[in-house]
């Protein structure tokens, strides 16, 4: 019998079920690029210049380093520098988002949400357009985080979770407790099999004390892949696609049949 534990050389690719209607309330991919102080944000601009007929909306983003200076203890104090490092760039409809900075890329889709080729073929199209205008670092890191959001239904302002997550918590009920909950949070980080083994997911659950009859729960999954060399687009939509199959192994996986109910 093979162990519990054994470990796959790489996650196997399958068809998922289709949903008429998803419960993703922002759907975001990201490349994270290592250090490089040539990036500056007149580079940034100049992209937000180059898409600004679809993403007119612009913000900036900033970053704040505190340091502190120690010696000597006389002179101590500490140093607060605030810097931008990137755009919020927004569609007229506020339904799709890009983020240029000077360390990654990152491309958000809110509802709707469309499908998984019309996201990454956008994080591509803009990708390359920023790639046109930012001399940015080496590929670190690939990022995929899926937020959704389900109602669940309370009564006596309790619910038992199982009749909706096939992963929920297990409940102290040897000695005459009810299986019944009244809010819940998780967070799990696990590994995503692959090959190399630089996969991991981070799943976090949270259902806050209800409100009313129905109150929506989130599952936040949240995926990224390390990349140690330099990649072909070809190789990092590859990547992208391992890390799709596992979101949706963990999202397929982690709701019953009455969650998704709704979206079928």
């Amino acid at each position: 019998m093979p162990s519990k534990h054994a470990r796959l050389a790489s996650f196997q690719h399958r068809d998922w079920p289709p949903l008429k209607t998803t419960p993703i309330v922002e759907a975001v991919l990201e490349l994270l690029f290592g250090p490089n102080e040539t990036v500056k944000m007149e580079q940034i601009e100049a992209f937000a210049t180059a898409v600004r007929e679809r993403f007119p909306l612009k913000k900036p983003i900033y970053e704040q380093v505190l340091a502190f200076k120690i010696d000597p203890p006389a002179a101590s104090q500490s140093v607060t520098d605030i810097k931008p490092v990137g755009l919020e760039l927004r569609n007229t409809a506020n339904n799709r988002v890009l983020l240029p900075r000077v360390d990654r890329f990152t491309i958000s889709y809110l509802p709707p949400y469309i499908s998984w080729p019309a996201l990454l073929t956008d994080l591509k199209t803009y990708y390359e357009i920023y790639k046109a205008h930012v001399s940015h670092g080496p590929l670190v890191r690939l990022g995929m985080r899926y937020i959704n959001r389900l109602e669940i239904s309370f009564e006596n302002q309790r619910v038992d979770l199982d009749e909706y997550l096939k992963t929920g918590p297990k409940l102290p009920t040897e000695y005459g407790l009810e299986d019944v909950v009244g809010a819940y949070s998780s967070n799990v980080l696990i590994p995503i099999p692959t090959e190399d083994q630089l996969c991991r997911a981070r799943i976090h659950q949270e259902l806050p004390e209800p409100k009313g009859v129905v109150q929506p729960m989130v599952l936040d999954i949240d995926v990224f892949y390390a990349i140690t060399a330099p990649l072909t687009w070809d190789v990092i939509a590859q990547r992208f696609e391992i890390m799709r199959q596992g979101r949706n192994a963990i999202f397929f996986g982690t709701l019953t049949e009455k969650a998704l109910a709704p979206y079928r």
